[in-house]
C-alpha cells in the first residue's frame, strides 16, 4: 500500500513542517495522515498542500491519487535535473 509518507519522503518534508506552514496542530495533522482520525479540516489541509481534492486523497481511490502525486514529483525532479545539467554543461560551452 502506498501512503502519504511516500510523498513526504520524496519531497523531503515533514508533517511538522506542513503543520507549521499551514498553521494547524501537528498532532491532528499526523493522526489524519496516518488514517487514525478522519478530520475533514485536516484532510483539506493536506489535500491543499499536495494540490488535490480531499475526496481523492482520502477516498476509495487514494492509492491512485498518491501514486499520481509521486509520479508528478518524479517528473518535476527529472525536469529540474535536466535544466541544471543543461545550465552547467551546455551554456558554459557556448
Amino acid at each position: 500500500m502506498i501512503n502519504l509518507r511516500s510523498i513526504l519522503k520524496i519531497r523531503g518534508i515533514t508533517l511538522r513542517r506542513i503543520a507549521k506552514e499551514m498553521g494547524v496542530e501537528y498532532c491532528s495533522l499526523q493522526k489524519t495522515a496516518k488514517g487514525r482520525r478522519k478530520h475533514p479540516g485536516m484532510q483539506k489541509v493536506l489535500a491543499l498542500y499536495f494540490g488535490v481534492d480531499a475526496k481523492l486523497l482520502f477516498g476509495p481511490g487514494r492509492d491512485a491519487t498518491i501514486r499520481y502525486i509521486i509520479e508528478r514529483e518524479i517528473e518535476n525532479r527529472a525536469e529540474s535535473q535536466k535544466r541544471e545539467l543543461r545550465e552547467k554543461y551546455l551554456k558554459s560551452a557556448s
